[in-house]
């Protein structure tokens, strides 16, 4: 009669090694209750017990009020990322980002792929300074290894920022550490967003050298650069390349027909372009 928390908690492991997984997490709640009557100390193994049973459950609500409890009164790393990925499977990622973020703080996140993974997640909360703050740190101190995808998001987290000088930085080192033409348009695109014409169509070349998805799209960009430039036989020759493409068939002859008509403004004025 009255029994202590013991039996309770000996049942519900009982309960849980034979897998009767519904059965088995009230036993383990009446042990907490118990103890918490009679003043004496919870266990934290208790909790950790209830915390697999809710998981293999897929109780993902009663799971998360036994998480908060485990990183509150005996915080660990496991506990945190635990609570964050039961955040992600609901698909609540401000709370998931914030577990994340407390799991950082606290020293926890330290090989690369967890650090990059809060990167990600600041990038989805629409915090690409942070993003990029975090990233940057990580690639200059070794914490997050040095290659190509991990420059590339370091990029994007600059570019979303609008910081372009530091965008146009990781995205060369991107580049250095891959053949792709895709990263040199974004480096092209960077440097117009700066009105550095003539780097952003030294990148655009190299970028169509290599080989990108849209050129069109890219040679519309180089032949902009080169009007800016004042290079308008450079500026054709790009935009009648756009022009090949039926996507940018349209534009690109706007933008010729353009060049043209200042082109023959300028000769009119006695002005050689």
């Amino acid at each position: 009669d009255n029994p202590g928390p013991d039996p309770f908690i000996l049942k519900g492991q009982a309960l849980y090694q034979l897998g009767r997984l519904d059965e088995a997490a009230e036993p383990v709640r009446r042990a907490i209750e118990v103890a918490n009557t009679r003043g004496n100390k919870v266990q934290e193994n208790w909790y950790a017990l209830l915390r697999v049973i809710y998981f293999e459950t897929e109780d993902y609500e009663k799971l998360l009020d036994v998480l908060e409890i485990l990183v509150t009164r005996y915080p660990a790393k496991e506990y945190w990322m635990h609570l964050a990925s039961a955040f992600g499977e609901m698909g609540d990622t401000k709370r998931q980002l914030a577990a994340y973020e407390m799991a950082y703080a606290q020293g926890y996140l330290q090989s690369s792929t967890e650090i990059v993974l809060l990167g990600q997640l600041l990038l989805q909360a629409d915090v690409p300074y942070r993003a990029g703050v975090l990233l940057q740190e990580g690639l200059e101190s070794g914490a997050v290894t040095s290659n190509a995808n991990n420059w590339r998001l370091l990029s994007q987290a600059w570019i979303l920022a609008q910081e372009h000088d530091a965008a146009i930085v990781s995205l060369g080192k991107a580049a250095e550490l891959s053949d792709d033409g895709e990263l040199y348009a974004r480096i092209a695109q960077s440097y117009a967003n700066l009105n550095r014409w003539e780097l952003s169509t030294e990148a655009a070349k190299t970028a169509l050298e290599k080989g990108v998805k849209n050129p069109q799209e890219l040679q519309m960009m180089q032949g902009m650069a080169y009007f800016e430039l004042g290079k308008y036989a450079e500026a054709k020759a790009a935009f009648s390349e756009a022009q090949k493409s039926i996507k940018g068939r349209e534009a690109a002859s706007r933008w010729l027909a353009y060049v043209e008509r200042e082109e023959a403004r300028l000769l009119e004025l006695g002005i050689q372009p």
